[in-house]
């Protein structure tokens, strides 16, 4: 006989448990705590385009905290050095760089995890935010 999986726990409960796992939570950075990490000086010239690039997409999302500086570091030097010569770079390098891109939201599935109000923000579709005001229902009545 099949069992029904429980009700899954909130955050908050988890906390309190003492089961918490940051590393697997959805709960939003804490606004005190998330700012955009700071352009370490020894990036390479190129690493540092890509930095600028990419902070001003992940800057909109406000997940990053000062302690993802060293994730972000190497996804930009990878990044680089991929766009540099992308014939040389190797299987295992783009494999680090995608899970850097996972680590960082930079991929729909990483984002597709995200707390509901992080994805709001990031929907710039007056009609996307129709249908999910409606409940993921588009209205099938018509006025006039």
């Amino acid at each position: 006989m099949s069992r029904i999986a429980p009700n899954k726990k909130t955050v908050e409960q988890k906390r309190q448990e003492g089961t918490l796992r940051k590393s697997r939570s959805t709960e939003p950075v804490d606004p005190a705590e998330a700012c955009m990490p700071k352009m370490p000086e020894w990036l390479s010239q190129s690493a540092k385009s890509v930095w600028r690039d990419t902070s001003i997409e992940l800057e909109s999302l406000n997940i990053l905290s000062k302690t993802d500086q060293m994730a972000m570091a190497i996804y930009c030097e990878l990044c680089a050095e991929y766009i540099s010569d992308p014939k040389e770079f190797s299987a295992s390098r783009m494999a680090q760089m995608r899970l850097l891109m996972g680590d960082l939201g930079l991929n729909p599935i990483s984002r597709s995890r995200m707390p509901k109000k992080k994805i709001d923000k990031l929907i710039d579709n007056p009609f996307a935010k129709l249908i999910s005001i409606n409940g993921g229902k588009h209205d099938t009545k018509r006025t006039g």
